[in-house]
């Protein structure tokens, strides 16, 4: 994932915007986020190496944009497992 944001960093112009929208882990803590644990072992087997709590704004963060705008929402037409939906916004 860091390889693939630094990409888009990279080819962005000064300015440019990154959109994004990711499922994201429920909150450190929670007993939904302990099941997404228990789970990713085989989520990601069937799921051709998805990561259920990947912390896409950390990789956003760390990479340096200039600035972001996030929000999460959690769409009951997703399953539960992937229901925290990350919508973002990064500007180089």
């Amino acid at each position: 994932m860091a390889f693939v944001i630094r990409e888009i960093k990279r080819i962005l112009v000064r300015g440019g915007c990154f959109y994004y929208v990711e499922h994201i882990g429920y909150k450190e803590g929670t007993w939904s986020r302990r099941l997404q644990q228990l789970v990713q072992p085989l989520w990601s087997l069937v799921s051709d190496g998805c990561q259920l709590t990947r912390d896409v704004p950390q990789y956003v963060e760390f990479l340096g944009f200039r600035e972001k705008y996030e929000t999460i929402h959690y769409p009951h037409e997703m399953p539960f497992l992937v229901r925290p939906t990350l919508v973002g916004k990064a500007i180089k």
